[in-house]
């Protein structure tokens, strides 16, 4: 259901942040309503940053992180065509993605987001949390 890719070679996180922008724009006909509405309607994130807030880290190799992250992010925006994003603005999208990065699991090889779960592994780059299926013996 829904559609693919917002564009030809998009990251999973931005595939997985139009798939959530578009259920939200469903509102309440999404079979997703209940679990996007605990989700946050914004996230303070680096990539918010202005010019004058990042000279205040004074930690290059953070700023460039931060810069490349940055850079994803507009990179994603910008190639993903408006009907994607179901219109979202660059701030919708941010804290959109930014959800899709902070709460998503790796499960055999794909991400996932678990409605519920995913409060157990809210951060960045970090896993707060292991998922692990054991087969049954």
């Amino acid at each position: 259901r829904g559609r693919p890719q917002p564009y030809e070679g998009a990251s999973w996180g931005a595939s997985l942040a139009a798939k959530l922008l578009q259920e939200r724009a469903r509102g309440e006909e999404s079979i997703f309503h209940a679990y996007l509405q605990t989700l946050p309607e914004s996230i303070s994130t680096p990539v918010h940053a202005s010019p004058l807030e990042l000279e205040e880290v004074q930690y290059r190799s953070m700023i460039s992180r931060i810069e490349d992250l940055s850079s994803r992010f507009q990179h994603d925006y910008d190639q993903s065509p408006p009907f994607a994003l179901e219109g979202a603005t660059w701030q919708q999208f941010v804290n959109t993605l930014a959800t899709v990065y902070s709460r998503t699991f790796r499960l055999n090889g794909r991400r996932y987001l678990i409605p519920g779960i995913d409060w157990l592994n809210h951060s960045v780059g970090t896993y707060q949390a292991e998922w692990r299926i054991d087969e049954a013996v």
